[in-house]
């Protein structure tokens, strides 16, 4: 089977959209409809439904993530350990928010720093980062939420505010707030999240912190964002606070498997990240 249209799978899967996968992929939309035809044709079962604007995994799909991974995640360390066998490879796994706010912009130096290492990070959800922790795929993971298991090792690394901003000044949570950008912070933020911002109607959801930005920024609208991200906007009058707005205080976790914790690479890249994101 050709790994592409395995990629090219959990591309869509992760972005629910043809046009920004093939965007991300380098590729166009019509190939990218292609692998997926081919995929299925080679699974015989659909693995998503296209209605417009909300493309779905079916079960089919569903039960085919973890095996599309796992042949990645091998075939990856196979080409990058017999490419380079003397570098030890870390794969970290991350939440998408953490990732724009703290480390896209930091990872070319990371390397610089640390010659000897090659890292490859990827984007996923708390349940995948999990998963994968436990089954070694992943060698740390980065989270909002803490599992509470005996066999993963957690420690805290750092925590930011999340506050209620808007593209016009001199809002309060009683004006007429239009255009409320959802971001998702993970669930256990959900309820005093829905509790403090009642009322306001959605305009988009995204699990982007940087796209929300822009829109408040090109369109309007008001959205919770990490004041890591916002600081310059608030500074420069790009961005207002709402008054009287809600402020949430983010925790950030590492996990690892619990035996993990004395490896020499893998304490290295922690202290790497306490000194980037410890405040």
């Amino acid at each position: 089977m050709d790994t592409e249209l395995l990629r090219t799978f959990l591309e869509v899967r992760k972005t629910r959209h043809f046009a920004r996968a093939a965007e991300n992929l380098f590729i166009t939309q019509a190939a990218v409809s292609a692998r997926i035809r081919q995929l299925e044709s080679l699974v015989g079962q659909r693995l998503l439904t296209r209605e417009r604007n909300n493309i779905q995994l079916t079960t089919a799909g569903h039960l085919l993530v973890p095996h599309a991974e796992s042949i990645l995640d091998t075939l990856n360390r196979a080409l990058l350990e017999a490419g380079q066998e003397r570098q030890p490879l870390i794969v970290l796994g991350c939440l998408p928010s953490l990732r724009e706010i703290y480390l896209d912009g930091w990872l070319s130096t990371l390397l610089e720093t640390h010659a000897d290492w090659r890292l490859q990070l990827e984007s996923l959800t708390t349940l995948e980062i999990i998963a994968r922790v436990r089954d070694r795929s992943l060698d740390l993971g980065i989270v909002y939420d803490v599992p509470r298991a005996a066999d993963l090792w957690v420690e805290g690394l750092t925590s930011f505010n999340l506050e209620l901003v808007a593209a016009r000044p001199g809002l309060s949570t009683a004006s007429t707030l239009e255009n409320y950008v959802h971001v998702d912070w993970g669930t256990s933020l959900a309820a005093a999240r829905d509790v403090g911002l009642k009322g306001l109607t959605v305009r988009a959801r995204l699990d982007s912190a940087v796209l929300a930005r822009r829109l408040l920024l090109g369109l309007g609208g008001c959205a919770l964002l990490p004041h890591p991200l916002i600081s310059a906007d608030l500074t420069a009058g790009t961005l207002h606070p709402v008054s009287d707005g809600p402020v949430y205080r983010r925790e950030v976790f590492l996990i690892s498997a619990g035996d993990r914790r004395d490896e020499p690479v893998l304490n290295r890249l922690i202290e790497a990240l306490h000194e980037r994101l410890t405040v």
